[in-house]
């Protein structure tokens, strides 16, 4: 085990530093949730608060409350920050802990899930980002969205290259990784299409929104703006299934790294024809007519 990997798993300062961040997102997702409609949205969609409203066409909004829970960064969050207190958790408490925190899968996942958000924050969505006036009372949100969408990325990416344990990810587990993605669009999908506000988290879940951008002014094509929804939802799950395959190679990467190349690199059915191969080069070379003698005249001062 790496000097790294042991410290992780063993300083209880560390370990405080990990429930503290964790806890932290946690109370960040609560504040959005329960503290949108009284703090945030005056100031999105009141005329008087910065002389302009940040978005001044926009008269109905349901973002606030539960709703926040069907963002994916949010989700994401959560999902991090729970693994984070685990972690800590695990240095102080029982091994149920540490069946969390340890397990690869878990790891995996959360590291995937995590830096799709980054990802898709820094290359897209950055150079649209506006600030709220650091002078009002929303400046904890510009923190919180640089939280969610930077330092937490950064950090459990970071995290993932000191595995903390010697376990690793089988390539049939790699479909795993597709469940949540799967619910998540599906979740939204319906919440949207049935909901009596269609809202949706994001503009290309929503067809009758793409064929906006797509459509060049014509009337909603259903089936074209469906089909191109598809498109790109098959796309993004082609991203989350290439990464998960990624993340396994690079799980095993650091692994050996950080423990030591051993036998557990190879399956048990390599293993036991390795067993095989050297039983079978240790016969072949006592049937040798000089080993053989060799071993005859030992085997006879035994016998003495």
């Amino acid at each position: 085990m790496s000097k790294a990997v042991k410290f992780l798993k063993e300083n209880k300062i560390m370990a405080v530093g990990f429930i503290v961040l964790g806890s932290l997102g946690i109370l960040f997702v609560l504040h959005q949730i329960f503290a949108y409609n009284a703090l945030i949205r005056p100031y999105l969609y009141d005329a008087t608060a910065f002389g302009v409203p940040f978005y001044p066409n926009m008269t109905t909004n349901y973002v606030s409350g539960p709703n926040m829970l069907m963002y994916f960064t949010i989700l994401s969050n959560i999902f991090a920050s729970i693994y984070l207190i685990m972690i800590g958790a695990a240095v102080f408490a029982a091994d149920k802990f540490k069946k969390v925190a340890y397990n690869p899968i878990l790891s995996g996942m959360v590291t995937e899930y995590i830096f799709i958000t980054g990802l898709v924050y820094c290359a897209v969505l950055l150079p649209f980002v506006q600030s709220y006036p650091w002078n009002t009372g929303l400046w904890l949100n510009n923190l919180i969205n640089y939280f969610q969408h930077i330092i937490m990325p950064v950090g459990m990416t970071v995290l993932f290259f000191f595995p903390l344990s010697d376990e690793k990810i089988e390539l049939k587990q790699c479909p795993l990784f597709m469940v949540f993605p799967l619910c998540y669009l599906f979740v939204s999908e319906m919440r949207g299409c049935l909901a009596s506000d269609h809202w949706f988290p994001y503009p290309f879940l929503n067809a009758n929104q793409l064929w906006k951008y797509v459509g060049g002014g014509k009337p909603f094509d259903a089936a074209k703006g469906y089909t191109f929804m598809i498109f790109i939802c098959l796309a993004l799950l082609g991203v989350f299934i290439g990464l998960s395959y990624a993340i396994r190679a690079l799980r095993k990467v650091m692994v050996k790294k950080a423990y030591g190349a051993s036998d557990a690199d190879e399956s048990p059915a390599e293993n036991k024809q390795t067993v095989e191969i050297a039983g079978d080069e240790v016969q072949s070379e006592i049937a040798k007519p000089d080993n053989l003698e060799t071993a005859q005249k030992v085997a006879a001062d035994k016998d003495e």
